[in-house]
């Protein structure tokens, strides 16, 4: 906004003419281009009020109260949940003992323990999450890594076990 007014005596006063113009330049340029965008026409009438500055005095501290936290179930409800939610782990532990599960497909390998360590390590970070050790932000940092982790060792894994069934066909 052009400083210089017709109707008035600099841009401190409440009328007068204005004009908006457009100035592209650059320190590669000898002279800035300037273009005239609009001319404003500001007709305020007289005002009688005095303008008053705002207070800078400190404002009272404003205090919040929160919300009480909602009541928690008494442990034995809490421990009966999380003995039916581990229930059905339990059963399917049980039947593979009781059918006689067969783990001489298990590779012992280096990599095969590092995805079944990768894989427990997920549960973990997610139980931690669940019970409120950790907050979501470090969640996702931990299973980022350890998703990485158990990535590639399951990558190998599956590789040596497709090797270990070509040499047998």
């Amino acid at each position: 906004v052009s400083t210089q007014s017709t109707g008035s005596s600099g841009i401190n006063a409440e009328y007068g003419e204005y004009s908006v113009d457009l100035i592209l330049g650059d320190a590669t340029l000898a002279s800035a281009v300037v273009t005239n965008i609009a001319t404003l026409t500001l007709d305020l009438p007289e005002s009688k009020e005095v303008v008053t500055v705002p207070d800078k005095a400190a404002k009272p501290e404003i205090t919040h109260v929160f919300r009480q936290p909602e009541k928690r179930p008494p442990q034995a409800i809490s421990s009966l949940f999380t003995g039916l939610v581990l229930l059905p782990a339990l059963i399917v532990l049980g039947v593979w003992m009781k059918l006689g599960a067969n783990l001489s497909g298990f590779s012992f390998s280096l990599s095969g323990l590092g995805f079944h360590l990768g894989l427990l390590s997920v549960l973990g970070i997610y139980v931690h999450f669940f019970l409120g050790l950790i907050d979501m932000f470090a969640t996702i940092k931990w299973l980022a890594i350890v998703s990485l982790f158990t990535f590639l060792t399951g990558n190998r894994l599956l590789a040596s076990i497709a090797a270990k069934r070509k040499e047998k066909k």
